[in-house]
């Protein structure tokens, strides 16, 4: 019995086919091309070292058997939707691969879809990973629209110095934390000059992205300290409570007034006690914002200024 058709067709498409999704794998799951090879080598390898040594009568039987099937236009039809699919399939996922440049360093990352830009609320995490020396390179692969889709990353203490793209077949590769900015906190500190009306709620701060720029973040100011932060920020340390009670110092006249320094104890007293003011994306180390002071009564404008974040605290004195 002889084939009616030819099987190098179908053989050419199963090796497109298989050459496809290994540099799918290679390209967005580099860890799991092994797999890969080791599923598709030894079913070829097992088949070629045992077909010598079948009877030949077998041999030719099922070598016709497998001809006839490759040869059908059904078993074309089969891989080409197979392979449509997939490719469309493939059109729908992109991937992030994020290497650790520092050895020493365990931290987790985030990913969330969108710009840092266009955030206004709370930022949707789409997937979280954890990333030390063990794990790096660490590859997560999302779906995404076939046009692509922004997308930036933050750890506890860093976040993506700009957007992402993610595109189907291209992946974002990203290093830690050579591709990131340090993180800053804003820590709005008001003078005494300044409790009776914030007693009274009598001032709002906000700080933007720059004069008459969107809203980064907004509160009615206290008596407390507050923290401005894109995260919750971790306690205050020793270091930062004495540069405070240091700044506090420079008030006190050279007699050392005990009744003034009951006030800027009072006044360290309350900066410690902090309150944290989520704001719409992560500040940068590095950025220069603009902060205003307006009143509640009447929205008028108090005090205006720019803060440039060059630490990982950055103070914001209110002594106007």
């Amino acid at each position: 019995m002889t084939p009616r058709g030819s099987p190098f067709r179908a053989l050419l498409l199963l090796l497109l086919l298989d050459m496809a999704i290994g540099l799918w794998l290679k390209l967005h799951k580099p860890e799991a091309l092994p797999l890969f090879v080791v599923v598709n080598a030894p079913t070829v390898g097992v088949l070629g070292f045992f077909w010598p040594l079948l009877p030949k009568d077998t041999t030719d039987r099922l070598g016709v058997r497998l001809a006839e099937a490759l040869s059908s236009t059904a078993s074309s039809r089969v891989l080409l939707l197979l392979g449509g699919c997939l490719f469309v399939a493939s059109l729908l996922l992109a991937s992030i691969r994020v290497e650790l440049l520092d050895s020493d360093t365990a931290t987790t990352i985030h990913i969330v879809r969108g710009s840092q830009g266009a955030l206004s609320g709370e930022a949707p995490v789409a997937d979280s990973f954890r990333l030390n020396r063990l794990n790096s390179p660490t590859s997560k692969v999302l779906p995404i629209p076939p046009w692509g889709q922004s997308v930036w990353l933050y750890s506890p203490t860093h976040v993506l110095f700009r957007d992402g793209r993610l595109m189907p077949w291209l992946p974002l590769h990203l290093q830690y934390p050579g591709d990131f900015a340090p993180m800053a906190v804003v820590a709005a500190l008001p003078r005494s000059r300044l409790m009776s009306r914030l007693l009274h709620g009598e001032l709002r701060l906000s700080l933007r992205e720059r004069d008459g720029g969107p809203v980064l973040a907004s509160r009615v100011l206290d008596t407390a300290g507050t923290m401005i932060a894109f995260l919750r920020p971790s306690r205050i340390t020793a270091e930062d409570s004495a540069k405070w009670h240091a700044k506090l110092n420079t008030m006190l006249n050279p007699a050392n007034d005990s009744a003034q320094a009951e006030n800027v104890a009072l006044v360290l007293r309350r900066w410690l006690a902090t309150t944290w003011v989520p704001t719409a994306r992560p500040l940068r180390q590095g950025d220069t914002l603009f902060w205003e002071v307006r009143s509640t009564k009447d929205t008028s404008t108090v005090k205006t200024g720019r803060v440039v974040l060059d630490a990982p605290l950055v103070d914001l004195d209110l002594k106007f």
